[in-house]
């Protein structure tokens, strides 16, 4: 039995499936798990969730802001709300549509493995945060995706700058800082204060760094997998943290780790443009 890791997918059905030949994948044996962002971007989103959901327990994802992205769009297109003309008609030609948008809003935000001393997550992690905290918030935010109403998940999902917990916070405005970290995470400071839109591009000058140069105590015994940040140069590793998003949907590459070689795969973009 083998574990492989995939970096964001964002559509690149073709890339992935070319990779998953290339390293034999068998889902009856093997083991897929997904840095989260299946979605959007590139040109294929709803074959790779189909292929995705259609290998079983075979499959372990993690949801990512793409995904959140495409979920929030659906309840807007349920209410009649404005929404990109491509977007609409990926939602209007698959009539497995529900099928699919149920099956990715079940997906968790964290995934663990104690054996082998994994944790996956799209985007990151608090320095601060402990294993119980992750998974008591994951699980508390995916069972509210997979059951409260339309309404609330919007709200829920409108998370486009809460960036530090404080008392000030409503209930669900630390739900909304919490799916931030998981799935949009890159600057932070020790403290927990998120820096969600510093491109990386200009010189820092407060006490923010990337959230993998923390020291992690709590957390220091396992591994964590992410993607989300394809400026990282190559397959990122440090202090056994993986970065896997080799920016396929920039016309790079998409890649393949194999966990228990620690050999990795990759493949070109078929897509030479930016998506």
């Amino acid at each position: 039995m083998s574990t492989y890791f995939i970096g964001d997918i964002h559509g690149h059905y073709k890339e992935m499936i070319s990779l998953l030949n290339r390293v034999n994948f068998n889902p009856n044996n093997d083991s897929l798990w997904i840095t989260g962002d299946i979605s959007f971007k590139g040109p294929n989103t709803i074959d790779v969730i189909r292929y995705i959901r259609s290998l079983g327990k075979a499959a372990k994802m993690v949801l990512g802001n793409h995904d959140l992205s495409l979920i929030n769009d659906y309840f807007k297109f349920l209410k009649n709300r404005k929404i990109e003309s491509k977007t609409k008609e990926l939602f209007t030609k698959n009539k497995d549509i529900k099928v699919l948008v149920n099956w990715l809003k079940s997906q968790p935000f964290v995934r663990i493995n104690e054996h082998k001393k994994l944790i996956m997550v799209h985007a990151g992690i608090l320095p601060k945060w402990n294993k119980n905290f992750i998974i008591k918030y994951s699980k508390i935010i995916q069972t509210k995706l997979v059951n409260e109403k339309i309404s609330f998940l919007e709200r829920l999902l409108d998370i486009n700058y809460v960036d530090k917990i404080s008392k000030k916070l409503s209930k669900i405005q630390k739900l909304q800082f919490i799916i931030n970290v998981f799935t949009k995470i890159r600057f932070c400071t020790y403290e927990g204060k998120l820096d969600l839109f510093y491109n990386g591009t200009e010189k820092k000058t407060d006490n923010t760094k990337p959230w993998f140069e923390f020291k992690r105590r709590k957390l220091k015994s396992y591994s964590i997998i992410f993607g989300h940040w394809s400026t990282l140069d190559k397959v990122f590793v440090r202090d056994n943290m993986y970065c896997l998003d080799t920016g396929c949907c920039w016309g790079k590459k998409l890649t393949i780790f194999h966990w228990e070689d620690k050999k990795t795969f990759s493949q070109k973009s078929f897509t030479k443009d930016k998506c």
